[in-house]
């Protein structure tokens, strides 16, 4: 353990002058200390922040940290000028912290304790400034304070003594509106022959105002006419066109005093007439809303907001994030609103990030930063609890430690992150599925052992649980995708790096404390990039796969639930494309609601950049052994869509994928229009 310590002194280095002219005085000055590295005086280069406080433990940070990277200290002594600028030094006491790093470190840095007070310089040249409230009338001659000594907008109702200013202290045209204090002039500052005061008095019913008098009282008269009775005033006493605006009294005409039909266009104001005049049942307010790109208007409710409908018949894929590299290892869960929530990692800032979708197609939403404490995010899987909230599991680079993430909202605005396994480096490759009994449970790689694992949650929000190595026979569990039986019995596929095999793990009960691994290809090396379902009722899995022997997508179809055997198909091999394309990388499988097996799936093809595509595998039948592929995004100049993929079947029966353009280093959603991604795209 690297053990930093200092033994330090400050000194203020004042340059010195020959002459005799007053020269001000910088706020710079220079810091001479020793350093100690392991108990030893240290050599090298090192970085140091220096901050200056009010005390010498706690309190406020006076000024913004100075930093000095790179500094050499020589057998244990360095030295290195400062400067806080001139706001901290200000006549109080004050006392500088330093934390230091090697630095060639990029990590955290060492405070060294205790804070050391700066003490101030035994001689002065001129000072460039004095203290906030140092100079009062003491300090001043009479009559020495002239008007270029005064800064602009520096005289203040503060500073001024009551009654200090008289006429002659003003010079002409000298007070402006803004240099009056708002509702400060008052009767006794007016001339009220030049000026006239508030006018306080009024006339009783009868009479009318004469005349007003300077000091705001008035006169009163008689009015010349008699007094008017109430109703007394009819249609026939008022001449035609003769009652204008000013004759009537606000508020003062009513329903009752309007005669039928007697409101024409031209007796109403322009622009007057608002949502408070109408009855919304016979009259349509303004329309306001409009629909996301995707959706087309099909009703406009009385508010004047606007009903939107997914378009029918177009696909279309929408770019959800960018800029910045986002969008690697997505996963996409269907929530019980119907909506899409994605999980991804942000290569840029090493965030995990979700995508809360907001309408069925996810051509748009939010999206939001959930956890950024470290290099965090890579390997996201998500499962939606029975209460409505996603939890997602992923793998924290920094500690090489297994997370999860438990969502405290559908939306995922607000949550908990959790590390859930830390014992070597453990995280990589996570599969989260959520058994029936609500409970997650995660498949996962440990590096260090080179083993398969899995997490038994026994709490919805995954807060407690053990840690279980399922397999060890050699370089095993990468790739690992995990789902259940229709009973919530876990089943795990996975790569075996040690022998080029694709295997399958059956757990014996729900919480997995035993269970029988499988080998189910072991001709070539495959295997990578698996995903695995069950067909309901019977429970037979299907897994896709990727074969770097034959670089192609396969399928293996389990003849049983336990998987003791089954059926190899290739789905599609690079002869399509002379050979040369990689097929079926970051395979995802769904089952749609006719049960009928659909696969997700990258293909490569490092010599052609017109042939690296997002592409879906269409299985005709239950056991994918025949069916046929099509590209879904390929729109790109410089395609390279579809790494990275899921996908998941909407409530209408509709697929729905997530995936990365490593192109544009965005990420993308596919929203297909009919249940086998045939129908063509639009794009927003």
């Amino acid at each position: 353990m690297n053990r930093i310590s200092q033994s330090l002194t400050a000194l203020a280095l004042l340059a010195l002058y020959t002459n005799l002219v007053a020269v001000p005085l910088g706020s710079e000055f220079t810091y001479q200390g020793q350093l100690e590295h392991n108990n030893s005086p240290a050599s090298g280069e090192f970085d140091f922040e220096f901050r200056i406080f009010d005390v010498i433990d706690g309190g406020t940070e006076l000024s913004p940290v100075f930093n000095a990277d790179d500094l050499t200290v020589t057998d244990g002594i360095f030295s290195t000028a400062i400067d806080f600028g001139d706001a901290s030094f200000l006549g109080e006491r004050i006392y500088l912290e330093i934390a230091v790093r090697e630095g060639v470190s990029t990590g955290a840095y060492t405070l060294l304790t205790p804070r050391h007070e700066i003490t101030s310089a035994p001689y002065a040249l001129h000072a460039q400034f004095v203290g906030e409230n140092a100079v009062g009338t003491n300090e001043i001659d009479d009559g020495m304070v002239l008007t270029p000594d005064i800064g602009d907008l520096s005289i203040t109702t503060a500073k001024i003594v009551d009654q200090a200013i008289t006429l002659d202290k003003l010079a002409d045209n000298a007070v402006m509106s803004s240099s009056i204090i708002d509702n400060s002039i008052g009767s006794s500052d007016v001339n009220s022959n030049q000026l006239q005061l508030r006018v306080t008095g009024n006339c009783p019913s009868g009479q009318s105002i004469r005349s007003i008098l300077s000091d705001g009282t008035v006169t009163c008269e008689l009015d010349d006419v008699g007094s008017v009775t109430a109703n007394s005033v009819g249609s026939n006493e008022v001449i035609d066109a003769s009652l204008q605006s000013q004759d009537l009294a606000s508020n003062s005409v009513t329903r009752d005093q309007m005669a039928d039909d007697s409101v024409a266009s031209t007796e109403i104001l322009d622009g007057s007439i608002g949502v408070s005049d109408i009855n919304d049942n016979q009259v349509q307010r303004r329309i306001t809303g409009t629909c996301p790109t995707g959706m087309y208007l099909s009703g406009i409710n009385a508010n004047g907001t606007v009903q939107c409908m997914t378009l029918a018949n177009v696909a279309q894929f929408t770019v959800l994030d960018n800029p910045g590299i986002v969008g690697l290892y997505t996963d996409i869960s269907i929530r019980q609103n119907g909506l899409a929530i994605i999980s991804y990692y942000d290569a840029t800032n090493g965030d995990l990030k979700i995508f809360d979708c907001d309408n069925d197609s996810c051509t748009s939403g939010t999206d939001l930063t959930i956890d950024s404490i470290g290099d965090v995010g890579q390997y996201t899987s998500m499962g939606i609890r029975d209460d409505g909230l996603p939890i997602i599991s992923y793998y924290d680079v920094t500690n090489g430690d297994l997370k999860v993430y438990d969502c405290q909202d559908t939306s995922c605005t607000s949550g908990l992150e959790r590390t859930l396994d830390s014992a070597g480096n453990v995280g990589q490759y996570t599969s989260l599925v959520v058994r029936d009994d609500g409970l997650p449970v995660i498949a996962y790689y440990d590096v260090n052992n080179a083993d398969l694992k899995l997490f038994d949650c026994t709490a919805a929000d995954c807060s407690n649980g053990p840690a279980r190595t399922l397999d060890s026979s050699g370089d095993v569990g990468s790739h690992a995708s995990i789902t259940t039986y229709p009973s919530g019995t876990p089943i795990v596929s996975y790569y075996d790096s040690t022998n080029g095999d694709l295997k399958f793990y059956r757990c014996l009960q729900q919480v997995c404390s035993s269970g029988f691994p499988t080998t189910l290809v072991s001709a070539g090396n495959v295997g990578i990039h698996s995903s695995i379902a069950s067909r309901f009722p019977t429970g037979r899995p299907v897994i896709s796969y990727y074969s770097i022997s034959g670089r192609d997508l396969e399928a293996y179809d389990c003849d049983n639930s336990s998987c003791s055997s089954g059926s190899v198909y290739k789905l599609e091999d690079n002869s399509t494309t002379a050979g040369t394309s990689n097929v079926g990388r970051y395979s995802s499988i769904t089952l749609r609601e006719n049960g009928l097996p659909m696969i997700a799936y990258f293909q490569d093809n490092p010599i052609n950049s017109q042939q690296r595509n997002l592409k879906i595998y269409d299985c005709a039948n239950e056991s994918c052994s025949a069916g046929s592929a099509r590209i879904l995004d390929g729109h790109t100049s410089i395609r390279s869509n579809g790494r990275h993929n899921s996908i998941a079947i909407r409530e209408n029966g509709l697929p729905i994928i997530s995936y990365y353009d490593a192109a544009l280093r965005e990420l993308k959603v596919y929203s297909c229009a009919d249940s086998s991604c045939l129908l063509p795209t639009s794009s927003p």
